[in-house]
C-alpha cells in the first residue's frame, strides 16, 4: 500500500458500495484523473482513469446510495484543456470503476470555474457548490469571484431537463 510520493493533489475520498475506499485526485501533470483504491490501512498505487479527462482542477465524488442499485456521482470538467463546462457522471459499479458520459452542468452558464463540492440533500437531490466567474482578478489569474449552488436529481443526470 502506498500514498505518499505521488504527484497528485486536491484528492477526494469516498467509501464505495463494495466497502473499500476510493480516492480520486487532480493530476499535477497529465490529462486524466488519478485514482487509487484502498482501506483504512492505506491505498494501492495511483493509476490514470482514462475515462475521466481533467484540465488539472479539483473534482468531487459523492456516494449517493449503497443499496441496489448503488450509485456514485462524480463532477469535474471532463476536458483536458478547458475549465468551462462541468459534467456530472454516475457509476453503478461496486468499486466506482466506470462512469457514464453524464450531463453538462450547464442549465445556467458557468463562466469558467474552479473547485467543486457535492452533497446529498434531504429531499434526495444532489447539491453542488462550484467556484465561478473565472477571470483575471488582481495579479492572480486563478482568482474566483463567486460560488454558485446547483441542485439536480438522478433523473436529470440520466434523462436531462424536465425529468
Amino acid at each position: 500500500m502506498q500514498l505518499l510520493g505521488e504527484s497528485n493533489n486536491e484528492g477526494t475520498v469516498a467509501q464505495t458500495p463494495d466497502g473499500r475506499l476510493y480516492r480520486n485526485d487532480r493530476p499535477n501533470s497529465g490529462d486524466y484523473r488519478r485514482v487509487a483504491r484502498g482501506t483504512l490501512g492505506g491505498f494501492g498505487a495511483f493509476a490514470n482513469d482514462t475515462g475521466l479527462p481533467d484540465p488539472q482542477c479539483e473534482g468531487a465524488v459523492l456516494v449517493y446510495n449503497l443499496d441496489a442499485p448503488a450509485r456514485t456521482i462524480f463532477l469535474n470538467f471532463a476536458s483536458t484543456s478547458s475549465r468551462r463546462e462541468m459534467r456530472v457522471r454516475i457509476s453503478y459499479d461496486a468499486d466506482a470503476n466506470r462512469y457514464t458520459y453524464g450531463r453538462k452542468l450547464g442549465d445556467a452558464p458557468i463562466a469558467g470555474a474552479g473547485k467543486a463540492s457535492m452533497t446529498k440533500t434531504t429531499d434526495f437531490r444532489i447539491g453542488a457548490l462550484v467556484e465561478t466567474d473565472f477571470f483575471e482578478y488582481g495579479s492572480d489569474p486563478r482568482s474566483h469571484r463567486a460560488i454558485v449552488w446547483r441542485r439536480f436529481n438522478l433523473s436529470w443526470i440520466l434523462n436531462g431537463p424536465g425529468a
